[in-house]
């Protein structure tokens, strides 16, 4: 049977510890190390090995393939999101569109003359 413990159950449980042992007279030092970056996710067998084909060695950590292979929200992963959801062009669009491409064009070629 596991049980699992928020970082605050901890924390708080800790405190009552060193404040029961204090008032005691009990002299504690009290060296704690709070790791706030580091978070518990459960994955499918089939998403470990995915994750795990992207570790390149043994000093690659998970965290270094997910900051390397995720692109972080608002970057090209939300722009191909928001261009499925454009509708297509009307015919005057296009049209209006492909004037402005073929008056680009008339323009670069009459610039180098």
């Amino acid at each position: 049977m596991s049980v699992f413990f928020s970082t605050d159950q901890v924390l708080i449980f800790l405190a009552k510890q060193f404040a029961r042992f204090s008032q005691k007279g009990h002299d504690l030092s009290v060296y704690l190390c709070y790791c706030a970056y580091m978070k518990t996710i459960s994955l499918s067998e089939d998403a470990y090995r995915r994750l795990l084909a992207y570790k390149g060695d043994d000093k690659d950590s998970f965290t270094k393939v997910i900051l390397r292979v995720l692109p972080e929200k608002g970057s090209a992963a939300e722009i191909g999101e928001s261009i499925a959801d454009i509708s297509p062009l009307t015919e005057q669009e296009a049209g209006v569109i492909e004037k402005v491409i073929a008056e680009g064009n008339q323009w670069q070629e009459n610039a180098w003359k």
